[in-house]
């Protein structure tokens, strides 16, 4: 049994009394939990519904296992998460969406888990979400299977402050007048970016690019699963 903190970011129901739950844990990255009884009628059960709420972080120990679900012994909510507005619904199911779809079960990711926690602040605060969301789909680019580097270019190189680069997915950052320039690139910034990128530092940068630069590996990596939240966000646009 191990005790971390966590968020839900997804669960369904289970038979009739139970539930499986997404939890994305400190100590162990994403964790699909067994949670017996939790759509009950008791008073345990209604203490595990109120605990289980997105946005909410939790401290929860739970009884591991290599072959089989986890199973949660004990949870306690840390916060208290206040009705959520439709636009901050949309958000969380935002981060919630990506964060499932870049991380593999039971890999720890303290760095992308830190990311999340600041979304979920940002957005029960309306401060800044924008720049809370950069951070997070930057730590899971760098938790990513991809091999780019934000140190070197392509050829192993330092980058330069002030040169243009274009981005390859495969092979990295490639000087736009150098002889291995990219024919057609689907992204080109500064080395001034790149180093930004580096020092996880994106206060300064200009947003839109670094929400290309996401939307590029992200389709790179997932050519065939759509952000399904994107749409639930345009929706709400055309709403208001």
């Amino acid at each position: 049994m191990a005790e971390t903190l966590a968020f839900v970011i997804h669960q369904r129901p289970y038979q009739e009394h139970d539930t499986i739950v997404s939890l994305f844990t400190e100590r162990y990255g994403l964790l699909p939990v067994f949670i017996k009884g939790s759509r009950g009628a008791s008073l345990s059960s209604q203490h595990l519904r109120a605990c289980l709420q997105p946005a909410t972080l939790l401290d929860v120990d739970v009884l591991t296992s290599g072959h089989s679900l986890s199973q949660l012994r004990h949870v306690d909510s840390l916060s208290i998460t206040p009705p959520l507005t439709s636009i901050a619904f949309v958000y969380l199911s935002y981060i919630n969406e990506i964060t499932r779809l870049f991380l593999n079960e039971n890999s720890p990711v303290p760095e992308v888990f830190s990311a999340y926690k600041q979304c979920v602040l940002a957005l029960l605060k309306a401060d800044d979400e924008e720049l809370a969301f950069r951070q997070l789909e930057l730590a899971l680019i760098k938790a990513s299977c991809l091999t780019i580097s934000f140190e070197v270019d392509g050829l192993a190189q330092p980058i330069q402050l002030d040169g243009c680069y274009d981005l390859d997915c495969e092979k990295g950052f490639f000087l736009v007048d150098s002889r291995t320039a990219i024919v057609q690139p689907t992204f080109r910034c500064s080395g001034l970016f790149i180093q930004g990128l580096n020092d996880a530092d994106l206060s300064g940068l200009d947003n839109s690019l670094l929400k290309r630069l996401f939307h590029v590996l992200k389709h790179y990596l997932y050519p065939n699963t759509p952000i399904k939240s994107r749409d639930l966000y345009r929706a709400l646009k055309r709403c208001q």
